[in-house]
C-alpha cells in the first residue's frame, strides 16, 4: 500500500509594507489647490519656488524610500519597491523640471521685442503677479531748466505746455505683485520725479524698481526747451512746443502736432503723424 509523500512546508514570506510617497504626494497637492483658492499664493510665486527647487522634491522622495526601507527591515518586512509608474512619474518630473527652468531663462521681453508678440510680454501666463493701479500726481518748479529728457521703461508718453514754470506730473501705474501690500510697497517706491543736472531736468523710470509695472505719463512742461523722449514700448504724443525733439520708441506710434522746432525720431516698429511741424523731421 503506497503511502503520499508530505507536502513540503515553506516558511512564510514577509509581508511586503506599502509606501508613504503616494499619499504625502496627494497631501502635498492638496495643500498647495487650497492655499492657491484661498488666495494665499499666486502662480508667480509657485512658478518662481518650483524651477528653483523642484530637485528638493526629489531629495525628500528618495529620503522617505530609504527610511521606509531601514524601517521595513526592522520590523522584518519586504521594502516597498519603487513601480513601474513611479519611475515613469521620476522620469517626466525630472524632464518637466529640467524645461521649467530652462523657460524661466529665457528672455522673454526680448524675444516679443523681436517677433512682436502679444501686448504685454511680461504677463507671461499671469506669472508676474495680481495687476494693481495707482495714480500719483506732482507738480514742480523746474526754473532755469532748457532741456528736458525723459526715460521710460513701458508705458505711453504724452506732453503738453505747461502754463506756469512746473513741471506737471500724472502718472497712471500699472503694477505687477502677488500681494496688495506688496503693490502698496511698490508704489511708494515708485514716485517718479524730475532730477536737475545743470540746465537739464531728467525723468527717469527705467530703475530696478520700475521694472515690475507700465507707467503711463501725462506730462505738461515748459513749451520753449528742448525735449528727449524715450521709451521701449509705449506711444508717445507730443503736441504745441516750440524747442527742438528727440523721441525713441522700440514699440509704438508718434504723434507730432504743432511743433515749431525740428524733431529727430527713432523708431523700429510703429506708426508716425505728423501735423503742424515747421521745423524739420528726422
Amino acid at each position: 500500500m503506497s503511502t503520499l509523500s508530505p507536502v513540503p512546508q515553506y516558511p512564510p514570506q514577509p509581508q511586503r509594507s506599502r509606501s508613504m510617497v503616494g499619499p504625502l504626494i496627494l497631501i502635498a497637492v492638496g495643500v498647495l489647490l487650497m492655499l492657491a483658492t484661498m488666495g494665499k499664493i499666486s502662480a508667480r510665486g509657485f512658478w518662481i519656488w518650483f524651477v528653483r527647487y523642484w530637485p528638493v522634491v526629489l531629495i525628500a522622495w528618495g529620503v522617505i524610500k530609504l527610511a521606509e526601507y531601514v524601517w521595513a527591515r526592522q520590523k522584518g518586512e519586504q521594502p516597498s519597491r519603487l513601480g513601474a509608474g513611479s519611475i515613469v512619474l521620476v522620469v517626466f518630473f525630472v524632464l518637466f523640471g529640467i524645461s521649467a527652468t530652462s523657460l524661466s531663462r529665457v528672455d522673454w521681453p526680448g524675444l516679443h521685442s523681436q517677433f512682436n508678440i502679444g501686448d504685454e510680454p511680461d504677463d507671461f501666463f499671469g506669472l508676474l503677479g495680481n495687476s494693481y493701479e495707482f495714480t500719483d500726481t506732482l507738480a514742480q518748479p523746474v526754473a532755469g531748466g532748457t532741456e528736458f529728457k525723459v526715460l521710460a521703461r513701458r508705458g505711453n508718453i504724452k506732453v503738453t505746455p505747461s502754463a506756469d514754470a512746473q513741471a506737471h506730473l500724472v502718472v497712471h501705474k500699472t503694477l505687477r505683485t502677488d500681494t496688495q501690500e506688496g503693490a502698496d510697497r511698490l508704489n511708494t517706491s515708485t514716485r517718479p520725479s524730475f532730477v536737475q543736472q545743470g540746465s537739464l531736468w531728467i525723468l527717469d523710470t527705467t530703475s530696478t524698481n520700475f521694472e515690475r509695472g507700465r507707467f503711463d505719463l501725462d506730462l505738461q512742461l515748459p513749451r520753449n526747451a528742448a525735449l528727449s523722449l524715450s521709451t521701449h514700448r509705449g506711444d508717445i504724443t507730443v503736441s504745441n512746443r516750440d524747442g527742438a525733439l528727440e523721441i525713441s520708441t522700440d514699440r509704438g506710434d508718434v504723434s507730432l502736432d504743432q511743433i515749431k522746432g525740428n524733431a529727430s525720431l527713432h523708431m523700429k516698429h510703429g506708426a508716425v503723424t505728423v501735423k503742424d511741424v515747421t521745423g524739420d523731421v528726422q
